[in-house]
């Protein structure tokens, strides 16, 4: 986390966030590579999403950390247009 992260500063705020985006786009890069693609699809990210955002994602009620198969879950929830 960044100095401004969780502090109620915006712009701290909104450079984690692209900075976060930055690291699963990353990632979502990497396992395309490996699957022998130079393009990103959007089940890439899917597959990714877990192992990058399961220790900053939080249940609401609980604040627990969220599991990385809540997280898949979600995020095969959404439809790939």
């Amino acid at each position: 986390r960044s100095p401004a992260s969780g502090n109620g500063d915006a712009v701290g705020e909104r450079r984690d966030v692209r900075r976060h985006a930055l690291a699963l786009l990353a990632a979502a890069r990497a396992w395309a590579f490996i699957d022998g693609r130079d393009m990103v699809l959007p089940e890439d990210v899917q597959a990714v999403l877990p192992g990058v955002a399961c220790h900053r994602l939080r249940h609401a009620h609980s604040g627990a950390l969220a599991r990385p198969a809540d997280i898949a879950a979600l995020a095969h929830g959404v439809a790939i247009p």
